[in-house]
């Protein structure tokens, strides 16, 4: 990858918008997250936010950088990430797509193995995948491609949605579970802001707010230990409805 230290992308409409957003603890793994993905263009990472930005776009960087001190944006070069880009020849053609769901680890909740699940959406089952959800629902995000849900799909066609406040319990009280990542955006409304809490018998042991947006997902890792509650609280000045997908969780006996 080019490297352009000082610098990052910005321009005067949304084609310089990162596709995917999430927080990571250096830059080798903003750079390897890029080039494990055969869309991914470019990096930015802010060394301060630990904030890693992905392009799956680049304008000419000639026009469209401005200096940042905190920031260092590295441009994939051809021939150069794993695996490599599709490839086309005069016979056939090869295509090779990875997603990983779960990069720091756990089994990912999809949502897209709800048993008889509606084509457009519907409740989330209350014991799906081994966990009791409370006030959320699966969309077809391929419905709505003018909404948050349309990147917040990481797999499939369906994610979670909910409306303001979601909660994820374990069915054993002293059971609990490792949240590691998941993705997340806005549906209909920007700037709206997502505290996540976690609990063991209501003491809270962790929270975070992230900010959340309807053009880009926000691939938010965790690494949570010793759960068996989960509380997400939106708030903001519109449409408080958040999507979700691909939820990594490992599953433990506290």
């Amino acid at each position: 990858m080019s490297v352009r230290n000082g610098w990052q992308f910005q321009c005067a409409n949304t084609t310089c918008l990162p596709s995917n957003t999430f927080l990571t603890l250096n830059i080798r793994q903003c750079q390897t997250s890029c080039l494990s993905e055969i869309y991914c263009k470019a990096i930015s990472f802010h060394r301060l936010a630990t904030r890693c930005n992905l392009f799956d776009y680049v304008p000419d960087p000639n026009g469209n950088m401005v200096v940042d001190t905190d920031s260092m944006t590295m441009i994939v070069i051809t021939e150069t990430r794993i695996p490599r880009e599709p490839t086309t020849t005069s016979t056939t053609t090869a295509t090779t797509t990875t997603n990983v769901l779960c990069t720091s680890g756990g089994i990912p909740l999809t949502f897209d193995d709800i048993p008889n699940a509606d084509d457009s959406q519907g409740p989330i089952p209350s014991n799906y995948g081994g966990l009791n959800w409370t006030s959320s629902s699966y969309i077809n995000t391929s419905e709505f491609p003018s909404s948050g849900y349309h990147y917040v799909c990481g797999s499939g066609v369906y994610a979670l949605c909910f409306d303001t406040t979601l909660k994820i319990e374990t069915p054993v009280e002293t059971n609990t579970v490792t949240l590691n990542s998941c993705r997340m955006a806005a549906g209909w409304s920007n700037s709206t802001n997502l505290t996540i809490t976690g609990y063991y018998s209501n003491t809270q042991l962790y929270t975070i707010t992230v900010l959340l947006n309807t053009y880009s997902a926000v691939l938010q890792v965790f690494n949570w230990l010793g759960l068996n509650k989960i509380v997400m609280q939106a708030s903001g000045s519109a449409i408080l409805h958040v999507g979700l997908d691909n939820l990594c969780i490992t599953f433990g006996i506290k």
